[in-house]
């Protein structure tokens, strides 16, 4: 849930960001148009600042879903392509930090959300645990 009170979702194999409004009853699309298909995103992580990140699933790069301007965007490094990167994560001790767990990726992604919203620090994290396809 945003600081708006309304839910997210990321897109998977959608198109655009799904906004739904429980209070008002309404459901939109908000951002750009990231094609159909390639599942994309699988989670989002709420974060301090009130905005949405949604960490790359099969996508390339953190998504951000600015909250108060209804606003989509690519932020931090690119991840470069590859299937199912990481899935499921553990909140740091500091409020923006989150460690996420490798599903196909071969190293744990610390992301840094306390930055500058377009300086989101995305750092791989050793040791390589090698890639192990499921």
């Amino acid at each position: 849930m945003g600081a708006d009170g309304c839910f997210y979702c990321p897109p998977s194999c959608a198109s655009r960001v799904l906004r739904i409004d429980t209070a008002a009853r309404e459901v939109s699309e908000i951002g750009p148009d990231l094609c159909y298909g390639g599942f994309k995103y699988s989670m989002a992580l709420k974060c301090g600042d009130g905005n949405v990140y949604c960490p790359p699933w099969l996508g390339t790069q953190v998504l951000r879903i600015d909250v108060e301007q209804r606003s989509v965007k690519f932020v931090g490094k690119d991840q470069g392509p590859g299937g199912g990167k990481w899935k499921g994560f553990v909140r740091g001790k500091e409020e923006g930090d989150f460690f996420l767990v490798p599903w196909n990726a071969t190293k744990m992604l610390h992301l840094n959300l306390n930055h500058e919203t377009d300086n989101v620090r995305c750092e791989l994290l050793d040791p390589d645990l090698g890639y192990r396809p499921r």
